[in-house]
């Protein structure tokens, strides 16, 4: 039965249920704690270039120029534009430490994610929404996979997307039991048009596979759902139409030219995901166990088929547009969470049941060993990944200044293919010029 406080049918809130309850605040509170003390030690220079292409949009937004390219030239360069919109909030508080804000602000978004599956998110879990120890896998897979972590500390937008898109299932459920929840669907999905360009065509997708997996119509509220999410791209679209000349930022038309090729990369993008660590591998054989059962049966719960929707959803766009050139999979980062979900109900009754202290301590045991081996694997784009600077030296400038730029090549996360490009630039520019003007920092 539900503990004392619960609402029938509904895990009990945060705060209320006795010493159950307290145990899920102290699983948050650490969760939080393993998630901030990961991303501040490990990955606060983690990301990218790109994510400054958004600092200079949010800036220039909050000093009243709009969205303008470097030249002065009216011109979307972000990929998103809520984050935008977030930067130029951050930037209007405190424009001298934006670089370090906004990476605090993904990582709040994050935290935010382990919020959500500690409270309202606790329903996606089944009979395990009131299980301990379902609630700790899933909350410490989420605080301390490295790529998440990473790229939430990225500087993009990849924080706000795992939030939503770990809520999107929920809402979905809900919707599809309850025709006056379609509010928090149409929210959901229209921040998430706004957060990824492409999140219409994803929403979408996944709105249709959660209809066909359940062998039924659309619910009233569904539909109402999504006509929202198309009112909101409708009216992006009609602004960047008449600011820009185009119906996506300028990243998109960039990099979107989708070829086989590209299907092929995108496939094995997936493939690197789930052979990066065992933990993925594991996660991985859930997914296609979940979805197979799924697929012959037409049921499982509309929990189960909005998570396998949301996460099948993604990954058909991964393929079609061939992955992400950046390191640690980034377009796949929203689904870890729900993937970790996919676990906990899996082992169902095991999480549910009394679970004795030897028992509990094997799990714990295990569930470290995963987390602290998980490896930081490269994408299929990036050749070989090198965080580490020695393997910059033999592509090294001017012995003087090799040691400065290792460190700061290295500090930013450069891959081996960009260094070629670079320091032939720095051997013939900077060297000499450091020399001229007795500078060893230029």
């Amino acid at each position: 039965g539900s503990p004392p406080g619960a609402r029938s049918g509904q895990p009990a809130r945060l705060g209320e249920g006795g010493v159950r309850s307290w145990v899920r605040v102290a699983l948050l509170l650490s969760a939080v704690l393993a998630s901030v003390w990961l991303g501040w030690s490990r990955f606060l220079g983690a990301g990218r270039d790109d994510m400054f292409l958004t600092l200079w949009s949010g800036l220039q937004l909050a000093r009243g120029e709009g969205l303008i390219n470097h030249d002065g030239v009216p011109l979307e360069v972000s990929s998103s534009l809520l984050h935008t919109w977030v930067v130029a909030l951050l930037a209007l508080v405190d424009a001298e430490s934006l670089v370090l804000s906004n990476k605090l602000a993904g990582l709040a978004a994050l935290l935010g994610t382990l919020v959500l599956l500690a409270g309202p998110g606790r329903s996606l879990l089944g009979r395990g929404a009131e299980s301990v120890p379902a609630l700790a896998l899933v909350l410490a897979i989420t605080a301390t996979t490295p790529s998440l972590v990473y790229w939430s500390l990225g500087g993009l937008e990849t924080g706000l997307a795992v939030l939503l898109w770990t809520a999107l299932p929920l809402a979905l459920a809900r919707a599809s039991e309850d025709a006056s929840r379609w509010r928090a669907l149409a929210g959901i999905g229209s921040l998430f048009v706004l957060t990824r360009p492409e999140g219409l065509l994803v929403l979408l997708l996944a709105a249709t596979l959660f209809v066909a997996l359940g062998d039924r119509g659309p619910s009233p509220a569904l539909k109402r759902g999504a006509l929202a999410w198309l009112v909101t791209f409708a009216a992006v679209s009609a602004w960047r139409l008449t600011t820009f000349g185009s119906l996506w930022p300028n990243p998109v038309l960039a990099k979107a030219d989708p070829t086989l090729d590209d299907v092929l990369r995108g496939a094995r993008y997936v493939v690197g995901l789930y052979t990066s660590s065992w933990l993925m591998a594991t996660l991985g054989a859930v997914l296609l166990v979940a979805l197979g059962r799924a697929v012959r049966g037409r049921s499982g719960g509309d929990v189960t088929l909005a998570i396998l929707s949301s996460v099948v959803a993604q990954h058909a766009f991964v393929v079609a547009t061939g992955g992400d050139w950046m390191e640690h999979h980034r377009f796949l980062q929203p689904i870890v969470p729900l993937l970790a979900i996919l676990l906990a109900r899996g082992l169902g009754a095991r999480l549910t049941g009394p679970v004795g202290a030897p028992r509990l301590v094997l799990c714990a045991a295990l569930l470290g060993l995963l987390l602290q081996n998980q490896e930081q694997a490269s994408t299929v784009r990036s050749g070989k990944w090198a965080m580490d600077s020695t393997a910059l030296t033999a592509h090294g400038p001017a012995p003087e200044a090799r040691g400065l730029t290792e460190r700061t090549l290295a500090a930013n996360a450069v891959w081996r293919r960009d260094a070629e490009d670079l320091f032939p630039f720095l051997e013939e520019n900077l060297a000499g010029l450091a020399e001229r003007t007795g500078e060893p920092l230029v």
